[in-house]
């Protein structure tokens, strides 16, 4: 899951508005002319006939690599496309060994690892044979991208913070840096170049924005070169994909696109060609028109091979237009199935996200009844205020004539804490809950404290306390606590905020009084340890975000039983996973209600049970369900037909109870606007910058937004 949109860090949630600013110096543009014909792909599937075993690790270099594991024992089978033979060898590893990744270029060189995480890099002739291997343990704690060999016999290892290259015996001929950045991925162009993706992470005032530079590598100068910026959202994951005639293959959010001069070129559409961003991780591409991957299929390994397709068969269907602003992985997996089982409709996505104008384009889009039929806002608007405006439908009436979806069927409070004068507008597959947990006291209520509680809490847990496990800056602390709550202070139909309360006020010191200096401001290096310490012993108070699965290891962090207490005079929070709409707007709301509907129906929200416990569907047997599967000390079919297997540490019913006991207490759910997000921020650091008494800055906070709601009413 991606990986992907949860906002989660390990112990604690610091909510960052990402901001898009304008570089400066060498740009690879998108280009915007796209013939959508040139980028639909259509698969075919080959079973190679005699490969056994489970897929491990492949690659391509004029014949296809593939490790294949079976009984404990690895083999290595060599495929030629244009004869059908094959060669298979087992591989001469030892058995504590797990195989990480194979690269082929005149030799076969794999990634081990052993039991105790040692790190090697081994080159095997064609039969199997160890010719010798040597160990990366020194370089492998920045972390494993791949292995890259050349056309000159040399082979390359690339982590995060460096490529090495090695000649073919495996004797180090350099080492290439990145001090200051992040090396993402490296790969081969057609030129026999190495080219790298580096990522840099920039500041400016409040806001964090990320920049991504495409260079070659250079291995006599030590360095990335020659490096361009690149504009759009890269893919997670393998980025560059080795290209046999191709300049260099990118992959980007919503396709593979190519590298020419100063362009970048869309090679294929996710959308179009039926297929998710991760169903592409492990792509090679053959040559221009031509893209393969390896795949296990009903124990076989199959070679699913991508060439260029045509629109008509997408021409045939009626399209229903998704709008968002950035696609998570389960919504992309549910449009991407929808539209290849769907014989008369077909979702298409259109990112507003990728644009940098994308938030100005959806508002102009839907004032002006061209907006998509249905849309997932993501935080970039506000929810509220689209209802109020008139342009989010009222989803009640499809409820209520869909003979087999039931706004029944959905957990009853969530239902209660996202409908709008008792109708539903959005709806989400599944959703966490956001609240502060602490060990039990006698100061707070549970499920819904107060500041004066708070500050007693915490004048009385003696000195040297903290919130969270470390100090934050006074801006993080501030952004934790207000993310869910905005809307509270927001009347969008009225055109007016209510920031200038006592409430928000002691809202604001306390983060000034428990925050820390922004300024030089880097979160502490902590063993697990030292932070379960920090709790246990009472030195760090809170944390956010509990699911069903991590309950028990809470209790055990604070030794004692825990208080749920929620945040002050707010309580807990629904966090919609996805908030998707249906445009009031829309001329096609029948069929985009087929779509909506697929993602309450049980089949789909049966497989959000496989996250144990990470999201909570939305529906009620999904949801039990997923208890049944978390306490389950029995492998068993479920209701939905799945294959259960028992965690190694079910849940104890007493944890699950408790997450009951949270829903039941949650009457509110997070509805974004990274717009007033920005204003509130800008002023809140004001006083905690000591630029503004705190009067001041919540007057001026309060005027701002009172301006942006008037000027946007």
């Amino acid at each position: 899951m991606k990986k992907k949109m949860f906002r989660m860090i390990k112990v604690f949630l610091v909510f960052l508005i990402t901001i898009i600013i304008s570089g400066c110096g060498n740009r690879i543009e998108i280009a915007n002319e796209l013939n959508e014909n040139d980028s639909i792909y259509s698969s075919t599937d080959k079973v190679i006939e005699g490969i056994n075993g489970s897929l491990v690790c492949s690659d391509f270099r004029k014949e296809y690599y593939i490790i294949t594991e079976l009984d404990d024992h690895y083999f290595l089978n060599i495929y030629n496309s244009q004869n059908e033979k094959i060669e298979i060898h087992e591989l001469m590893i030892d058995d504590n060994m797990i195989v990480r990744s194979i690269c082929v270029g005149d030799e076969i060189f794999v990634v081990l690892s052993d039991e105790k995480e040692n790190h090697y890099i081994a080159r095997y002739s064609r039969s199997g044979n160890e010719e010798k291997a040597i160990s990366i343990d020194d370089v492998s704690e920045d972390g494993f991208n791949r292995l890259i060999a050349d056309n000159s016999g040399n082979v390359y290892f690339s982590n995060s913070k460096k490529i090495i290259e090695y000649d073919s015996d495996l004797n180090e001929l350099g080492v290439i840096e990145e001090r200051d950045d992040r090396i993402l991925n490296a790969a081969l162009s057609s030129s026999g170049d190495l080219v790298a993706i580096v990522e840099k992470v920039n500041s400016s005032g409040l806001f964090f924005y990320t920049d991504y530079y495409i260079g070659t590598v250079d291995s006599k100068l030590f360095k990335v070169k020659d490096k361009k910026k690149i504009e759009g959202e890269i893919a997670h994951g393998k980025i560059l994909i080795d290209s046999d005639n191709l300049s260099c293959c990118i992959r980007m959010e919503d396709g593979i696109y190519t590298l020419e001069d100063n362009s970048i070129i869309k090679k294929l559409d996710y959308s179009y060609s039926l297929l998710t961003m991760d169903d592409t991780e492990r792509f090679i591409s053959l040559n221009d028109d031509v893209f393969s991957v390896i795949i296990s299929n009903d124990d076989n390994c199959v070679i699913r091979t991508y060439t260029k397709g045509n629109l008509e068969d997408i021409a045939n269907k009626e399209i229903i237009t998704f709008g968002c602003f950035g696609k998570t992985e389960n919504i992309e997996e549910v449009v991407v199935d929808f539209n290849r089982n769907n014989h008369k409709y077909f979702v298409k996505i259109i990112d507003y996200g990728s644009d940098q104008d994308g938030a100005k384009k959806f508002n102009l889009d839907i004032a002006n009844g061209t907006g998509p039929d249905i849309f997932d806002v993501g935080g970039y608007q506000s929810i509220d205020k689209l209802i109020q405006k008139g342009l989010c439908e009222n989803l009640n009436p499809y409820f209520e004539q869909d003979e087999e979806i039931d706004k029944a069927d959905l957990i009853d409070e969530y239902v209660k804490a996202t409908e709008y004068d008792g109708k539903t507008y959005m709806i989400s597959d599944s959703f966490m809950l956001s609240t502060l947990v602490t060990r039990k006291n006698d100061y707070l209520t549970e499920y819904n404290c107060n500041y004066d509680e708070l500050n007693e809490y915490i004048n009385n847990s003696g000195s040297g306390t903290r919130l969270l496990y470390c100090d934050l800056p006074k801006i993080d602390l501030f952004a934790l606590y207000v993310e869910g709550a905005i809307k509270y202070y927001i009347d969008y139909e009225k055109g007016e905020s209510h920031f200038n309360t006592t409430e928000f006020k002691k809202l604001m010191k306390l983060c000034n009084d428990q925050g820390v200096s922004e300024e030089g401001f880097e979160i502490p290096l902590m063993s697990d340890i030292e932070i379960i310490n920090a709790y246990r012993n009472g030195e760090a108070l809170f944390l956010p975000d509990p699911s069903p699965n991590n309950m028990k290891q809470i209790e055990k962090m604070f030794g004692d039983d825990i208080c749920i207490c929620g945040y002050p005079d707010m309580g807990s929070f629904f966090r919609p996973i996805n908030e998707i709409c249906m445009n009031s707007k829309s001329d096609k709301k029948y069929e985009a209600w087929i779509f909506l509907r697929t993602i309450l129906s049980t089949e789909y929200q049966a497989g959000l049970v496989a996250y144990n416990g990470e999201i909570i569907p939305t529906r009620k047997d999904a949801y039990e369900a997923l208890k049944k599967r978390l306490s389950s000390k029995e492998d068993y079919v479920d209701e939905f037909g799945n294959e259960i297997k028992a965690l190694d540490e079910p849940i104890d019913d007493k944890y699950l109870d408790k997450y009951d006991e949270m829903i039941y207490h949650t009457d509110k759910y997070i509805d974004l606007n990274l717009d007033l997000e920005k204003v509130m921020f800008e002023e809140a650091a004001s006083y905690f910058t000591g630029e503004h008494e705190l009067d001041v800055s919540v007057e001026l906070m309060d005027n701002r937004v009172n301006t942006y709601l008037k000027e946007h009413k």
